[in-house]
């Protein structure tokens, strides 16, 4: 689990993979080699396998909720990197918020019996992938403002 803790600098948190391993360059122009993203597309693919083999109904549009919102988090790291810093950052809250919803949603199918010991993975995964996100976003906006 990672750990933040406001020091004298800001925002610092205890795993040095996911605050600095977030592979962010400005001018490398490719999203796919971005690690959230390349977990976020692990973690979507993984959740769509569980949904197609699941044999039990999912209450009110429950999956298709939370296929919709884990494929909004990848895509929207796709589309905001090739944007200016701020609207990428701007990209990167609505990845974040996305992340947020699959996490609910994954949490009330948990407990509702839909899924069965994969949710305490795909819940971890998704709280790692929104710590690299606010990371990265933490990174752009200072890059940012430091090239203004």
């Amino acid at each position: 689990m990672v750990e933040w803790a406001f020091g004298r600098h800001g925002w610092r948190c205890s795993d040095r993979f996911i605050c600095r391993g977030v592979g962010y360059d400005v001018s490398m122009g490719d999203y796919r080699k971005l690690v959230v993203w390349q977990r976020s597309h692990s973690l979507t693919v993984a959740i769509h396998r569980v949904l197609r083999a699941s044999r039990v109904p999912w209450p009110g549009g429950l999956s298709e909720q939370l296929a919709a919102a884990v494929h909004s988090i990848g895509a929207n790291i796709a589309e905001g990197s090739n944007q200016s810093p701020p609207q990428f950052a701007r990209y990167l809250s609505i990845a974040m918020g996305s992340t947020d919803e699959a996490w609910v949603h994954v949490l009330l199918a948990s407990d509702l019996d839909l899924l069965d010991d994969t949710a305490t993975g795909m819940l971890s995964e998704l709280r790692e992938i929104r710590a690299m996100l606010f990371a990265l976003r933490s990174k752009v906006r200072k890059d940012h403002r430091q090239s203004s």
